[in-house]
């Protein structure tokens, strides 16, 4: 930018004083831009932005803006003083590129879509074709289904440490936590409380199936490791990881083999892809966008309220619902059969034993025996031979046939049981679900669990539980508004009671008068009905500002029912509340109840904003022709 003003090329480690970079204006900025954009200081009608898109404005716009000495100050025109970037002409030039963006006038676009499903097992199994390659067989393949799992950057990954993985203090013997405090928007460190991870059906999107066979292959026994997918201690290890990461994923997705699946799809892959996956995912199966951000840590401060300090971050329900949502085929739990002659001390000596000695220094963490099973599991199955490395397979093997007793040699010692995850008056619970028996019975007359009855009892199961929670929110809505209709009748009839009362005691101890041509007399009951057409201070929420314009609140009158002359006493909070009203109006008109065209007003404006500011933006959008998700 500088160079731009100098008309020069300054070395990139020229530091600039205070007083030259006072000497910016908003033409400099403004013909800095439009050059970016149009390839000329001063663009014709005719010209197109076909150089840059309006982000890359924006980007320029903070760049500037953060070397500034004014940059909190917004420009003062008059005065000549401020942040040249914080003024009208430098805004007006990104809404005109942002403008012919949308008309299909300027840069294509190159936004990176999300993965999708039968990309990332593509990935997976090319990732997993290298043989002989440990990091490509099973570290890769770990971090993405971890990445994936837990909403995460590849950054966040990268900097996982062995020792955040613990077993979770409630449910010890099939679920972890992890700690992911490198979350790109978190600045606090209660902002980042644990994720709980949880096993899957599907063996290509369990996490703890990958962290079980990557760790007992990885991990030495003198357990050094800091990182939990990193080679060396030292501080630039996370950096390296990530680098050489995305490479990978980026060789991967240029491949022949994969590039005729993505031309099938279109679009293009990117850093963020599978982010957006995990985040679509669990949004086309219910989730809202307040529960994915729970889940992918991109909280943040809330309004800057002090209430949030004391609202617990730890959110189990939610995060619980969301791993759950995350577990392809539902969520499952490795246990061993009970005449598997499997026992603790096995697990942790014969099947796990350096993840049992790497984390035996915390006694309260339970992680051998959640991931002990899985791992054994995973041994006996043929499909997971590639997920781990041959030696752990065969010793797992081989300690197993000693005590294998009677059982034949293809039969598995640990058994998988479908989870349900519900609330109990806000208490999380995770069961089992009942097995679900096949025509055919297996071993020692026992009834085996085939794959079409274990999805038909899950679907099952997952619709009468959403029927349920259906009916109880139905209900719950019902009886509140039930009781506010109730305590609005009861502050309506005491009111019109006390004006019927006040004006009896009023006539009874009037005197007579005999009439005269003087002005009329305003009665008591007349008087009663000017003040009760009212606007109320305040409502707290869109319900309620609703509901004050279609009946009236505390007694009042109705607001649609209001005169000319009453509109006209109320005229500053009447012509203010009106955009929400007729906005509601419009929508109810187009067929959609009450509570659903609030519910896109909130998605439009925020969940969590007030109704002032709701108004406020009502008002400020009103000059543009509305928002554009408010257009019926």
């Amino acid at each position: 930018m500088m160079g731009f003003v100098h008309g020069c090329q300054h070395p990139k480690d020229k530091t600039f004083t205070e007083a030259e970079l006072l000497e910016l204006t908003p033409d400099h900025v403004m013909k800095y831009f439009n050059l970016l954009a149009y390839g000329k200081q001063q663009p014709g009608s005719n010209d197109k932005p076909t150089k840059c898109r309006h982000t890359n404005l924006e980007q320029a716009k903070k760049a500037i803006s953060h070397f500034h000495p004014n940059k909190l100050q917004p420009w003062n025109a008059q005065a000549k003083v401020g942040n040249p970037t914080r003024s009208v002409p430098v805004n007006d030039v990104i809404k005109e590129v942002k403008r012919a963006k949308v008309r299909k006038q300027g840069v294509p676009s190159r936004a990176k879509r999300d993965l999708k499903r039968q990309e990332f097992r593509k990935t997976l199994r090319m990732l997993e074709a290298r043989r002989g390659d440990f990091d490509w067989k099973l570290k890769f393949p770990s971090m993405l289904k971890l990445q994936f799992h837990i909403i995460g950057r590849a950054d966040d990954i990268c900097n996982v440490e062995t020792m955040d993985l613990r077993s979770h203090n409630r449910f010890r013997d099939f679920a972890l936590l992890t700690a992911v405090s490198w979350s790109k928007n978190v600045m606090e460190e209660r902002e980042c409380p644990d994720q709980i991870l949880l096993g899957a059906n599907d063996v290509d999107f369990c996490v703890l199936l990958a962290l079980a066979c990557y760790l007992e292959s990885k991990l030495s026994a003198a357990g050094d490791c800091k990182c939990l997918f990193g080679e060396l201690d030292d501080d630039e290890e996370p950096d390296r990881l990530n680098r050489k990461y995305q490479s990978v994923l980026r060789c991967i997705w240029k491949q022949d083999k994969f590039q005729a699946l993505l031309r099938l799809i279109g679009g293009a892959l990117g850093s963020h892809s599978l982010r957006k996956f995990a985040s679509t995912w669990c949004v086309e199966r219910g989730a809202t966008d307040n529960q994915v951000e729970i889940r992918r840590r991109w909280k943040g401060k809330k309004n800057g309220k002090v209430v949030n300090r004391y609202i617990s971050t730890e959110q189990l329900p939610t995060d619980t619902k969301m791993a759950e949502k995350l577990c392809m085929g539902g969520p499952v739990k490795c246990k061993c059969k009970a005449e598997s002659n499997v026992s603790s001390n096995f697990l942790h000596e014969l099947v796990v034993p350096r993840i049992s000695r790497f984390f035996a220094a915390d006694e309260s963490n339970n992680i051998a025996d959640v991931l002990g099973p899985v791992l054994l599991w995973a041994c006996h199955e043929e499909a997971c031979e590639h997920m781990m490395s041959r030696l752990v397979r065969d010793r797992v093997r081989e300690a197993y046939n000693r005590i294998r007793g009677n059982h034949p040699a293809d039969c598995n010692p640990v058994e998988k049981a479908l989870l349900h995850v519900f609330m109990i008056e806000n208490v999380v619970h995770i069961d089992e679900l009942p097995a679900q028996p096949t025509d055919g019975a297996g071993d020692n007359g026992q009834q085996l669990q085939g794959p079409a009855a274990i999805h038909s009892n899950q679907a099952f199961q997952n619709t009468m539980m959403i029927q349920l929670q259906g009916l109880a929110t139905s209900q719950s809505d019902m009886w509140l508004a039930m009781q506010r209709d109730i305590s609005e009748l009861r502050a309506h009839q005491v009111r019109n009671f006390g004006i019927v009362h006040k004006n009896l005691r009023g006539m009874h101890f009037a005197p007579v008068h005999r009439p005269t041509n003087r002005a009329p007399v305003v009665l008591p009951q007349q008087a009663a009905n000017q003040a009760l057409a009212q606007l109320s201070p305040m409502p707290r929420n869109l319900h309620l500002l609703w509901r004050e314009h279609t009946h009236g609140l505390n007694g009042r009158k109705a607001a649609k029912d209001f005169t000319r002359r009453e509109c006209g006493a109320n005229k500053d909070k009447h012509c203010r509340r009106k955009h929400v009203w007729d906005c509601i109006a419009a929508f109810v008109r187009a067929g959609y109840t009450e509570d659903a065209a609030i519910n896109k007003i909130k998605q439009a404006y925020g969940v969590s904003s007030s109704v002032t500011t709701i108004i406020n933006c009502f008002k400020r959008d009103k000059k543009n022709g509305g928002h554009p998700n408010l257009r019926t």
